[in-house]
């Protein structure tokens, strides 16, 4: 059942279970949405500390070659050398592609902001669960015609919700989960 066909007229327990199927699409997608906006941002802080390591010892590295050059005298330590010549390559080419891959990230981030996608949507499941309870107690303007009112309100946050970001961002359904709050009522 959409919400574009829900009418005002609806008999109560199922006016309340869509109300609660509607938060819980909210709900988990705003858990979805957070956890892969966390996860990118993780990503990024990682792979920008690693790239300040991985200079740090090239630069050591680099230094070290030079000492060694000064004070060595000849055929000492070829392992050390060998090792040194093998990880220089390496950390050169990382030194490239890894400020390539967060800048890459970062636009990424940017452009795809879950951040206010995961916002949105918790915030509308939050302002809905409100409404379900002012319903079910009968307060503010649930004194009288709370079905075509709860019906409205639900109508007005997922006109909010399809005015925004989140609406380009697809929704995961979850119409195979039952609702959890049919003991509640």
């Amino acid at each position: 059942m959409s919400q574009e066909n829900l009418p005002a007229k609806l008999p109560e327990r199922q006016l309340l279970d869509f109300a609660w199927q509607r938060h819980n699409v909210y709900s988990k997608n705003a858990t979805r949405h957070r956890a892969r906006f966390s996860l990118l941002r993780n990503l990024l802080l990682s792979l920008s500390v690693l790239v300040v390591v991985l200079s740090v010892t090239n630069a050591s590295i680099n230094n070290l070659n030079v000492t060694a050059i000064i004070d060595r005298p000849n055929n000492e330590s070829l392992v050390t050398d060998a090792i040194v010549q093998t990880i220089q390559p390496l950390l050169k080419h990382l030194l490239i592609v890894l400020p390539i891959t967060i800048s890459a990230l970062l636009a990424f981030a940017i452009k795809f902001d879950r951040g206010n996608n995961w916002l949105l949507l918790r915030g509308s499941a939050e302002v809905l669960k409100s409404e379900i309870y002012c319903y079910r107690t009968r307060v503010r303007e649930y004194a009288g015609h709370r079905n075509e009112i709860l019906a409205h309100k639900i109508k007005i946050i997922s006109e909010r919700l399809r005015g925004s970001a989140v609406h380009q961002a697809s929704l995961n359904p979850y119409e195979e989960e039952k609702v959890s709050h049919h003991q509640i009522g």
